[in-house]
This record gives structure tokens, C-alpha cells and sequence, in this order.
């Protein structure tokens, strides 16, 4: 295990001098950016010249700039994902399989601050854990009243089936929702919560500023369960929150470069779905998906494949999915044998395709057991990622390089189109085309210089 964890330091150095040379790359295309504003300048001036009667490239430099901004968009996530100091583990699952006492066992804290599934609870905000020696904290990151709607208001309108959103806060507040005997014969969780969250708005709408506050341990609970309906004065403060931060000491010291990411359930919304691979791609490194073998759920659900197909998308250019995805099979003293063997079986004909461990890794664990998830789930993970954590790296940087490939190769053709267009205008509007001839020989010296680096990188790959 240490010499394990020895591995996942030298990975994180790895990683920063991978990030000098991202920032390198996005220094050089912001640079080439900026060659492209100014042509686009030259031609500005070319256009509005009264012999200048063709089109000139207007719409095609609008295109490169927004292929730039996409490339530059990709080496931002690469430049945030190898910036962070630790390996961020994502763990995912619906309710009742045993996620929350997981992450009670990998992280050292009880149910006073991290609350299990027994009472009803809403669906959870992120929640990231980080290792610390120093006082445990917890920050509480407040939504918008913007991100409000989107996240929490806009998703229970659709599991009802609702068609109309509404746009402000102003207008939730006004909004008309089913009274009296309407909601006897609707009576579902979703409208039930809807209501209360309508007819409390005034308690939590001061709280919806977009920002952080260190909520005390004690007082945490709070802001992820479900508040007491029967007390009038109830706040339902969990609806306020975006995400939550919490610096504890892990009961493991090997994993102290280790940060778990609660993450939120997998939705039926479009929105919902593409928030969660945002999160996916842009903040953990691998996912935990947790199952249980209990009744009703001892097989691959629906919502199972909703969440590998999800799982595949936010992987993007990593080739080998199970090198981002383990599935872990939690099972309870007392849980019964015969369904972890149905379920097990399950996982194993799909999504494993008839061979165990196939596409995905399974890890069977008791996540009430420090021994257990230390042995069964730890052990094997970190081995895992020193091994297969810089083939995903490099899936990335491939790809990124790919594109970045293809988009200098559009640029050369459109800067020999230019030149080309070039004479047509030169008899009568010299000073602007020698500009312009210049604005292009710079560029071509950027693409060149580029180009150059990437044909190294390109090079580099080949020989691993």
C-alpha cells in the first residue's frame, strides 16, 4: 500500500509538468487568436474599400476564432485536471445501495454530518472531501437564484410532468400549484416537496446569493436532509445548496492525496444530465458506481444503464472505460447471498458482455468495515490508478493534440486562400493589402512555430 501511494505522488508531479506544457500550448493558440482578430481587422479595411468588391473570408475567420475558442476550452479542463493536488474519486449510485456509508467509511465521518438514506432525503448536492491535519471544516456553496431554478425547481416541474418553468424567482413565488383536493388525487413525493419548497420560499430566499459560508460540523445535517414538515418554522435549507466542501482527517493515511466527490444522482433531464458530465470531465479522475444486491435492484435497472451510458459520454477520449469506471458491489452483513450472486451475474452477461471484468471492473465490499473497503476497495483502486491514470492522461493530451493537429491544417489552407485572393485587390488598394500580406506572414510563423511543438508531441507519442 505505501509504495502504492509513493506512485500516486510521483503521478501528481507528473502531472504539473504536463500542465507547463498545456499552458505553453494555450499561450501559443491565444497568440495565433490574436493573429486572426487583426487579419480580420486588415480585411475590415479591405471590405469597406470601394474596388474591394469580393468577399473576404469574413465568416470563414469567425469559424476558425470559434474552433480556437474550442480548442483553447479543451486545454483549460486539461490545465484544471492537472492542477490538482490530489486524485479526485467520484462515487455515484442511487438510493438505498449503500453510497453514504461508503463515504462515511472512506472519509471518518458519521451520519451526524453526512446523513444516510434511513429518513427522506432530497437528491444530494456534490459534496468533496479532502484530507487535512488541521481543523476539519465544512463550506457551503449557495446557489444563484438563477441556478436555483435550473438545478432544483425546473427538475421537479419535469418529474411532474409540468410543461411551463418558471424564469425568476419573483415568478415561483407567484406561480399557481395544485391545492387542496387537486393535490389528494396528485399526491407524489415530487409535488409534496415542490409544495413545501413554494410555500417556504421566504425562509431560504435571503440564503440564494451564489455564495460560500463555513457552516459548522454540528450544524451540517441541516443543509443535506429534509427538514421536519411538521414544524411550521422548518428551513429547507438543503434546497439552497450547490455544494459542499468538507476538510477532514481520513482514517487512512495512504489516501491523503485522495479527495472523494459525492456525486449527485444520475437525472431524467436533459439539464440535469448535462451538468452531471460537466462535473464528470471537469473535476474527478475516476468514478466509484455503487450497487447492492437487494430485492428489486439485483440487476442492471434502468437507471443503471442511463448512468454507464452517461458515464461513457463524460469519459470522451479515454479509450478504455474501465480505466474511469469501477462498479462496487456493497453488501451488508445480513444481505442475502443468492441476489449477490444474481447481481453479480447480471453485471457480468451486460454490461461485462459475458466475462468478468471485461469492460468494467467489480470490487465487492462491506462499506461498513474499514478492514474490508481497505483490503477489497483501496488496495486494488490505488494499484488501478498508478497503473492506468496516465493512459488516461495521455488519451486526453492524444486527443487534444489531434484537434489542435487539424485545426493548424485548416488555417494553412485558408491562409493559401487568402493568398491567393491576395493580387485580385493589390492594383487598388496597396496599403491596406501590404498589411494584410504582413498580418499573414506573422501568422505563419505562429502556425509554423506550433505546429513544430506539435509535431514533437506527435512524435513523442509515437515512440511510447
Amino acid at each position: 500500500m505505501p509504495n502504492a501511494w509513493q506512485d500516486i505522488d510521483a503521478l501528481i508531479e507528473r502531472r504539473a509538468l504536463q500542465l507547463r506544457k498545456v499552458d505553453q500550448k494555450m499561450e501559443r493558440w491565444l497568440l495565433i487568436d490574436g493573429r486572426i482578430v487583426a487579419i480580420d481587422q486588415a480585411l475590415a479595411a479591405l471590405r469597406n474599400h470601394p474596388d474591394a468588391n469580393v468577399e473576404l473570408f469574413g465568416s470563414v475567420l469567425r469559424d476558425l476564432r470559434k474552433q480556437v475558442a474550442e480548442l483553447l476550452e479543451g486545454y483549460s479542463r486539461l490545465a484544471a485536471r492537472f492542477a490538482r493536488q490530489s486524485v479526485a474519486i467520484g462515487v455515484s449510485g442511487p438510493a438505498r445501495v449503500g453510497k453514504t456509508a461508503l463515504i462515511q467509511t472512506l472519509s471518518g465521518l458519521e451520519d451526524e454530518q453526512i446523513p444516510t438514506g434511513r429518513g427522506w432525503l432530497v437528491i444530494a448536492p456534490r459534496i468533496r472531501f479532502d484530507h487535512t491535519k488541521g481543523r476539519p471544516r465544512a463550506v457551503v456553496q449557495f446557489h444563484s437564484e438563477e441556478s436555483f431554478l435550473k438545478a432544483v425547481i425546473d427538475p421537479l416541474h419535469s418529474e411532474l410532468g409540468f410543461l411551463a418553468m418558471p424564469a425568476s424567482l419573483n415568478e415561483f413565488e407567484a406561480w399557481r400549484y395544485p391545492a387542496g383536493d387537486e393535490v389528494r388525487a396528485l399526491v407524489r413525493p415530487a409535488l409534496v416537496q415542490l409544495l413545501d419548497l413554494h410555500a417556504r420560499l421566504a425562509s431560504y430566499r435571503d440564503d440564494l446569493t451564489g455564495g460560500e459560508m463555513e457552516v459548522p460540523f454540528e450544524e451540517l445535517r441541516a443543509y443535506l436532509a429534509y427538514p421536519d414538515l411538521s414544524e411550521p418554522c422548518s428551513v429547507p435549507k438543503y434546497a439552497t445548496v450547490r455544494g459542499i466542501r468538507i476538510e477532514c482527517q481520513f482514517p487512512y493515511d495512504y489516501i491523503s492525496k485522495l479527495s472523494i466527490v459525492d456525486l449527485p444522482g444520475f437525472g431524467s433531464t436533459s439539464d440535469a444530465e448535462q451538468s452531471l458530465i460537466d462535473v464528470l470531465r471537469d473535476e474527478v479522475d475516476a468514478v466509484l458506481l455503487v450497487k447492492r444486491p437487494v430485492e428489486g435492484m439485483a440487476y442492471l435497472t434502468h437507471q443503471d444503464v442511463l448512468a454507464l451510458d452517461l458515464l461513457s459520454e463524460a469519459a470522451g477520449p479515454i479509450k478504455r472505460l474501465t480505466d474511469f469506471v469501477y462498479i462496487i458491489a456493497n453488501r451488508f452483513e445480513g444481505d442475502s447471498s443468492d441476489l449477490m450472486a444474481a447481481m453479480e451475474d447480471s453485471i457480468r452477461r451486460y454490461p461485462n458482455g459475458g466475462e468478468d471484468g471485461r469492460f468494467f471492473t467489480v470490487w465487492q465490499v462491506n462499506p461498513c468495515s474499514t478492514d474490508d473497503v481497505s483490503v477489497g476497495l483501496l488496495a486494488p483502486l490505488l494499484v488501478a490508478l498508478t497503473e492506468r491514470l496516465p493512459a488516461m492522461d495521455r488519451d486526453l493530451l492524444d486527443a487534444a493534440s489531434a484537434q489542435a493537429g487539424g485545426l493548424t491544417r485548416t488555417i494553412r489552407a485558408e491562409i493559401v486562400e487568402l493568398e491567393h485572393a491576395l493580387p485580385r485587390l493589390s492594383r487598388h488598394v496597396t496599403g491596406q493589402t501590404e498589411d494584410l500580406r504582413e498580418q499573414k506572414r506573422r501568422m505563419e510563423e505562429d502556425i509554423s512555430v506550433g505546429l513544430g511543438h506539435l509535431m514533437l508531441d506527435l512524435a513523442s507519442a509515437i515512440r511510447r
